[in-house]
């Protein structure tokens, strides 16, 4: 059958929501598994697994919705539908949609910082004055040693 109309259905319209998820997580997130794909089938790739998760959204949001209960407020109601969609969501994100790797990010800028004694007192309060201080200090200075942060004084 085919419907002469502008609206889209409800399963368009979620799959349109995902689609700018993926791009971002997948551009983002996931650069090295998104050169892998085509530039010019990308569109494609991302409008597919959109359309996946949508579907994926839809079957769980039915599935953890249950039975109506027979006298069931309207607001209960509404409480419950929200609440199996959000969860639907979330399910079928974790499931079709590969976590991002937030470290990646970190690795391939490699940005070290290195602190000096001065700097290391400061940041943990440790008063020179203080009888513990060179034991304190010399404490610190091994765990930025370990770190790969510590710039000796010159």
């Amino acid at each position: 059958m085919v419907v002469m109309s502008n609206e889209m259905t409800g399963l368009e319209a979620l799959s349109l929501d995902f689609t700018a998820q993926v791009r971002e997580r997948y551009e983002r997130w996931l650069p090295e598994r998104l050169a892998e794909v085509p530039e010019s089938e990308r569109d494609s790739f991302y409008s597919t697994l959109a359309e996946e998760i949508a579907e994926r959204v839809q079957s769980l949001e039915l599935a953890l919705r249950g039975p109506d209960p027979e006298d069931e407020p309207f607001m209960e109601r509404l409480g419950r539908f929200n609440m199996a969609r959000l969860q639907a969501i979330e399910m079928a994100l974790a499931e079709l949609l590969p976590a991002p790797d937030y470290e990646a990010e970190f690795r391939a800028e490699e940005v070290f910082f290195k602190v000096t004694d001065e700097e290391i007192a400061a940041e943990h309060g440790l008063d020179p004055e203080d009888p513990d201080f060179e034991p304190r200090l010399e404490a610190w200075r091994q765990h930025h040693r370990e770190k790969g942060t510590y710039l000796p004084d010159a």
